[in-house]
């Protein structure tokens, strides 16, 4: 069955434009910001329900939703009604940061509310690895992602959600790798991004238990590497964490 797709101004998408709780002038302010960013219709598309609608994902500041522009398929995220801030426009800078060194869902546009981006089509990294995916497309995967942990610290970016990347790395059927979810991102704080994934994937329990079946590294040498990687990014250390891991 094809996804349902609807007019924005459609009242069954109302829960989902003014998430969790209606508020009509945050509503009316979602609608004109996605009627001047082009937007055709809303899809009913993701693993989240919202109000009888599906939508990809919903987070502390935003609620991601699928829908058209000039035909293709696209990302929408939107601010929630109770959110801690006005509008998506520093997410949009911070996401607009990550794509300028190869990281993040690449954006197209925000107004506003609004927040446009590639609509990613993929399993979170957990959900990803449960499928027994073939050994070469890990080592692809957990390598691209530590690339990119490592881009986002040398670019001064710090994700801010890494140590729980369960919900913030996504993978498609090719071990293609995207980090998302760049709402509470600073270039105000230490950067954490490496060391955060390499602990989560070689220290947190469930994580850990999956690289094994792909893995073989030496526990004491990763924290050694994290333990020295704390006082700034190197890329030596980023080298010998990838040779130690077998990803070089």
């Amino acid at each position: 069955m094809a996804p349902i797709e609807m007019l924005p101004d459609d009242p069954k998408l109302a829960a989902v434009l003014s998430y969790p709780r209606f508020k009509k002038d945050h509503y009316r302010g979602v609608l004109t910001d996605l009627e001047e960013l082009g937007i055709s219709g809303i899809v009913s598309h993701g693993n989240f329900e919202v109000g009888g609608i599906k939508v990809v994902g919903k987070g502390c500041v935003g609620i991601v939703c699928a829908g058209r522009l000039e035909g293709e398929a696209v990302a929408i995220k939107v601010l929630r009604a109770d959110a801690n801030r006005e509008s998506m426009l520093r997410e949009s800078q911070m996401l607009a940061a990550a794509n300028s060194c190869g990281v993040g869902p690449r954006l197209i546009s925000s107004r506003g509310r609004v927040l446009l981006m590639e609509l990613v089509r993929g399993l979170p990294i957990l959900g990803w690895l449960a499928g027994k995916p073939p050994a070469f497309k890990v080592k692809r995967a957990v390598g691209s992602a530590l690339r990119q942990a490592f881009s986002l610290d040398i670019a001064g970016i710090d994700h801010g959600e890494l140590s729980n990347a369960s919900k913030h790395i996504m993978a498609d059927g090719n071990g293609k790798i995207w980090i998302i979810d760049f709402e509470t991102a600073s270039v105000c704080r230490k950067v954490r991004n490496f060391t955060s994934l390499l602990s989560f994937f070689f220290f947190k329990v469930r994580p850990s238990a999956m690289m094994e079946e792909y893995l073989s590294w030496n526990r004491a040498e990763i924290a050694s590497i994290i333990k020295e990687y704390k006082g700034g990014a190197s890329e030596v250390l980023f080298n010998r964490a990838l040779s130690t891991l077998g990803l070089d």
